[in-house]
């Protein structure tokens, strides 16, 4: 069953579930890498990846039999995976900003909070903000199209496409800058 396509199985889930999960258990299978490397570089922080990865599975079998197949099986699961590392990260930002106020001391930069020695890619993208990381994130490490990235950012293709270049555009003169 491994090698069937994701349009079978995700049929064949609709159908079985939520008495039988095999063929959900054989996508997420197939996914869990790509969905914990997408997550992990976003957020930066292991932890955090792995309890977003298993809201993202619990999200996809709830909502797999409502899938409307309007957009590619990956598609829609990565759209899930970016939204709820979208709310996990403002849910990180508001915690750093209250435990920063209760510290009373001045607010450091969510963006330094993270430790990126051993993370070439996280070092290419450290300091850019949020936005940018994703849109990196889903272009370079889930090699994902920029159309497709504009769908699940909600953006429209040429508003992604100049976030895209101008994020590059940073990460060259950074390192102009540090030559």
């Amino acid at each position: 069953m491994t090698d069937l396509s994701d349009e079978v199985l995700v049929d064949r889930a609709q159908q079985e579930l939520p008495y039988n999960s095999r063929s959900y258990q054989i996508l997420m299978q197939r996914y869990q890498p790509y969905l914990y490397r997408l997550i992990y570089a976003s957020l930066k922080d292991a932890d955090e990846s792995h309890d977003v990865l298993q809201e993202v599975l619990v999200r996809v079998y709830k909502s797999l039999p409502g899938f409307k197949k309007e957009s590619a099986f990956k598609t829609w699961l990565t759209a899930i995976t970016i939204n709820r590392c979208n709310t996990r990260h403002d849910k990180i930002k508001r915690e750093a900003r209250f435990k920063d106020l209760w510290a009373r001391e001045a607010p450091d930069s969510y963006e330094h909070q993270f430790d990126h020695k051993d993370d070439e890619f996280g070092r290419l993208i450290e300091g850019l903000n949020y936005q940018e990381r994703q849109i990196l994130s889903l272009r370079f490490v889930a090699e994902m199209e920029l159309k497709d990235i504009a769908e699940i950012a909600g953006l429209k293709l040429s508003a992604c496409k100049m976030k895209f270049y101008r994020s590059l555009e940073k990460i060259k003169a950074r390192q102009t800058d540090d030559s």
